[in-house]
């Protein structure tokens, strides 16, 4: 089972922390961008009760994937996330396809951790940056296997 880490790859606890103390969570929706093994929407999902979250991911393979690891994640994603029911809303699409169909300023939340590459990190802030209301967060992992943005939306 996952476990909060102030390491690694699995940081929920920053995340969370900033939802919490920031009181984010007014509409009680979110979107992960990149969801791979869920691990990160577990954790959301079990922190926040009345979570709805979508979670976005294509599963294709990709530099550090084949296609058979990445339906491995799939599975473990679907299989971590059946507890959540209606809670946890699955779009395999790619991520700009799938930001058409959310309506703009209904998010409390955006989590990036999708293609990591600097066009597609620019294409996903375009696409998703207008679904979070104002005074909710726009925030990212790893856009460059290295880095970590928030932008705080104060509109």
């Amino acid at each position: 089972m996952l476990q909060e880490s102030l390491i690694g790859s699995y940081n929920f606890n920053v995340l969370r922390a900033l939802l919490e103390s920031l009181d984010l969570l007014k509409t009680q929706a979110g979107a992960e961008i990149g969801v791979f093994d869920g691990g990160t929407s577990w954790y959301l999902l079990r922190s926040f009760p009345q979570l709805r979250l979508f979670g976005v991911d294509p599963y294709l393979a990709y530099p550090e994937y084949d296609q058979s690891r990445m339906r491995q994640a799939e599975q473990t994603a679907v299989d971590r996330l059946a507890q959540f029911g209606e809670r946890s809303i699955r779009i395999k699409e790619s991520s700009v396809s799938a930001a058409k169909a959310i309506p703009e300023e209904c998010l409390d939340f955006v989590f990036v951790d999708g293609d990591h590459t600097y066009d597609a990190v620019v294409e996903d802030i375009k696409a998703w940056y207008p679904k979070v209301h104002a005074g909710g967060l726009f925030c990212g992992h790893d856009y460059s296997w290295g880095a970590f943005i928030v932008l705080s939306m104060s509109l």
